[in-house]
Order: structure tokens, then sequence, then C-alpha cells
């Protein structure tokens, strides 16, 4: 059996003279060799590095569980906005820095570089605040009681202990007695 025609490559003829993995490179890309760039990597490359317009760029591929623009190299996830935001600004100012979103809608898959600047978690969060899109109450992926549960919580008579009503709402009871006390869920 004849070997494929590429250079350094042993594998048996498949078409055209090459093994089959160099003739679908060339039938992908035209050449044998050229490894194809990945949709997602040249989306990247063509798309947003080269963004110019003001608009929101919405990420079309992976999304964290927040909503915001992933991906995976080597089997290990990363945040593309912050990629986008080392390719534009440089790195970040310090290890704290995060890739914050101008337009607040980062939790949407915006990835347009124009919207991307390094803040503090304290900027980042106001920003969050003003943009209106801060992750508390019913918001936040981690809330076990509603907003409108909170509220029956207060309201309920206190002839139950803070036990009784964790119970019945599932949380803990000093969870309960800060929600009680208004230490907890504060803007309600």
């Amino acid at each position: 059996m004849k070997e494929c025609r590429i250079d350094g490559c042993e594998r048996p003829s498949h078409a055209k003279g090459m093994c089959s993995l160099h003739y679908y490179r060339w039938v992908r890309n035209g050449d044998p060799t050229k490894l194809q760039m990945p949709k997602l990597e040249k989306f990247y490359q063509e798309v947003v590095i080269g963004f110019k317009g003001n608009e929101c760029l919405i990420w079309p591929f992976g999304r964290s569980k927040n909503g915001r623009a992933a991906a995976s190299k080597n089997d290990k996830s990363y945040s593309v906005c912050r990629r986008i935001c080392e390719e534009t600004h440089g790195p970040a100012p310090s290890p704290i820095h995060q890739a914050a979103h101008t337009c607040g809608k980062g939790h949407e898959g915006c990835v347009n570089p124009n919207h991307l600047e390094w803040k503090t978690p304290k900027e980042n969060c106001e920003d969050r605040k003003r943009h209106g899109t801060e992750y508390h109450g019913d918001r936040h992926h981690k809330t076990k009681v509603t907003d409108d549960e909170v509220r029956e919580i207060r309201s309920i008579n206190s002839d139950m202990t803070y036990k009784e009503i964790g119970k019945l709402y599932g949380i803990r009871k000093d969870q309960v007695k800060a929600i009680r006390n208004r230490k907890s869920r504060k803007y309600i």
C-alpha cells in the first residue's frame, strides 16, 4: 500500500496520494498541511479584535453560568473578555483587576473591545449598581429565597422560632435572623 505523499507522513494513502487526515485538510482548507482555524478562534480574530462599532457585539459561542463569554483551550476554561482586555489594553494593572463592561451587558455576552476596560472589583461593583445589573436577591445564582419570601419571613409573627421559619423556607436559622434583623437583603 502506498504512503501519504506529504513529507514525514507515513500513513497509508487514502485519496489523491494523501492519507485521510491530509486529504480532508486539503478539502476544507485547500492546503493539506494547514490546520483549520476553529470557528471560535476565527470569529475572535476576524470579528472581535477588529470590531470598531459602538453597539454590543454578542459572543455566539460558550457562556459561563452567569452569561459571560467563555471559551476553553487545552481543556481549561477562560474568560473571553479578560483575553480581549489584555489584547486591547495590555496586561491587568494588578492581579485583582477585572475586565469590566462600560455597557453593562457583560452578563448578556458582550465582547465589544470598546466596551471593556480594567477596573478593580470595587469599581466594577459600583458600575453594576449604576447599570442595574448587580447580583443580589433573586438575581444571585446562589439565592435560596426570593425577595417575596424575604417579605413573608419578615411578616411572620414572632411566636415561631428562627429554626422553624428556616425549615419552612429551606434556610438556616442564622439566615432567618439576618433577614429579620435587616442585615441581609437591606434593599427590601
